[in-house]
């Protein structure tokens, strides 16, 4: 994944329906759905990174570790909750960085990633 993609959201579209900041940033707001594509884009380039290929590659050889499903996790976010699926792999080795294993708040991340 080389291009970080916009989820299946008309920008300007939404933009438009935005009345006050709480449709922009409240409960089901435009930035919370925003924030959560981004983490499970962010969450799909660290699985690709951890594996050395992208998704569907296969290896010949010894190393034998692929892609296994996914595991949903909620996290809270300034923005409200935001549901992500974490990328697993065979050998359980996989340790996510953006959102590490048992947290879930990410007050911290998501005012980085605004600023």
């Amino acid at each position: 994944m080389n291009v970080l993609e916009i989820a299946d959201i008309d920008l300007k579209k939404e933009l438009k329906k935005c009345n006050s900041m709480e449709d922009l940033v409240g409960k089901n707001g435009l930035m919370q759905r925003l924030f959560g594509g981004i983490i499970q884009q962010f969450l799909e380039a660290e699985m690709e990174e951890h594996l050395g290929r992208e998704k569907y590659d296969r290896l010949s050889g010894e190393d034998k570790n692929y892609r296994n499903g996914y595991s949903s996790k909620n996290i809270r976010t300034s923005f409200g909750g935001v549901k992500v699926d974490v990328p697993r792999d065979r050998k359980a080795e996989f340790e996510p960085k953006i959102v590490k294993k048992y947290e879930t708040v990410c007050n911290e991340l998501d005012a980085r990633i605004i600023c």
